[in-house]
């Protein structure tokens, strides 16, 4: 995840591109990990609370990364808010 995020981050970017990746809960504890700072230890926490088909969004600016919001299911109706 390191080496993807890091070559991902330095290719050149249209200023105010959107890009939509979707993966799976463990690819995104991951990102979160790096993305935040933390220990590799806190990954299986993360993993944990991730819902599925939940919305994590990351902002990319001026050579720095961002999470902006971790896990939002608010477009999930209530019946398919679920988990692993």
């Amino acid at each position: 995840m390191r080496d993807w995020l890091s070559s991902h981050t330095q290719a050149q970017h249209a200023n105010g591109q959107i890009e939509v990746v979707v993966t799976s809960a463990g690819s995104i504890a991951a990102l979160v990990c790096e993305v935040m700072g933390l220990p590799d230890a806190s990954w299986y926490s993360l993993l944990r609370v991730i819902r599925n088909a939940s919305l994590t969004e990351v902002l990319y600016s001026k050579g720095k990364v961002s999470l902006l919001s971790f896990n939002g299911v608010s477009h999930l109706p209530p019946q398919l808010n679920t988990s692993m």
